[in-house]
């Protein structure tokens, strides 16, 4: 009887070890696959010259000199993508390298209207009245340069080749080609410049170049974002205490509610994004 119950204990031992050995390596193949879903490729960007940049295309700009993009920025970007398979997405990061998920491979088959290139701001700048501003080193003096630059870049951007501008937290769930000539208003009071759309060379956006150049203070949070923009919209449109700034057109320039531009056409803004 006891030969027959130690037999029977080993073997069930051994069927023990061996079904914990399957569940392990079971276990481990799956946390390799997890892990070659996380697995990154570095990317050297190419300096594309500005005249080969695409004109009206969507731009995403990313100024803080990071080699990589967050999730949710991959999500804004392939969601542009997936809305507009006809317009290019072009992806401009301050950094030579960028370290994207290795699935993002097949992307180059899904959107091939997905470019990724480096951002020279001296090249983005060149053709606009900020290259001479920028030489005075002011951005450099800024605790807020990311930000301030960023601001300016996307002024400069949609001056020099039109088209629509995007924050990389904004995520789009529809076609946004009707989408010209036109920005958000937040509050009452204030034009919010996650969103912007304009043709070439628009006078509006001149102006907000120009008043870069004359009135940038670096030391002041947003003294080029949204600030400028209401400040430059006021005098463009002749608004004022008795006509107020509000929904609607001036001069050509369609002036949307933040909501009715996320009902529209986005998933979200995020409250950070309303406060640049």
């Amino acid at each position: 009887m006891t030969s027959n119950y130690s037999k029977s204990t080993v073997f069930s031992s051994v069927i023990s070890v061996i079904v914990v050995g399957i569940l392990i390596r079971k276990r481990k193949n799956v946390l390799e696959y997890r892990q070659s879903l996380n697995d990154e490729v570095q990317q050297t960007l190419k300096t594309i010259d500005a005249s080969n940049i695409p004109e009206n295309a969507i731009y995403f700009l990313e100024t803080s000199g990071l080699p990589m993009l967050s999730p949710k920025q991959l999500c804004a970007v392939e969601s542009a993508a997936l809305h507009h398979p006809n317009r290019p997405v072009v992806v401009a990061v301050k950094n030579e390298f960028l370290q994207l998920p290795i699935v993002l491979k097949s992307w180059s088959e899904r959107y091939p209207n997905v470019m990724f290139i480096n951002l020279d701001i001296v090249q983005w700048l060149n053709g606009t009245i900020l290259l001479p501003w920028l030489s005075k080193n002011l951005l450099d003096k800024s605790p807020f340069k990311t930000a301030q630059s960023s601001n300016a870049l996307r002024y400069a951007t949609l001056f020099k080749y039109g088209g629509l501008y995007l924050d990389t937290d904004v995520i789009v769930m529809r076609p946004m080609d009707d989408l010209v000539n036109a920005v958000g208003l937040y509050a009452t009071n204030g034009i919010n410049n996650a969103v912007m759309a304009f043709e070439k060379h628009h006078p509006y956006i001149e102006a907000c170049l120009k008043d870069v150049s004359a009135k940038f203070n670096p030391k002041k949070w947003g003294s080029n974002g949204p600030d400028l923009l209401t400040r430059v919209i006021n005098t463009f449109c002749n608004f004022n205490k008795t006509n107020l700034l509000k929904p609607g057109y001036c001069k050509g320039i369609r002036i949307l509610d933040i909501s009715d531009l996320k009902i529209q056409y986005l998933a979200s803004i995020t409250r950070q994004t309303i406060k640049k």
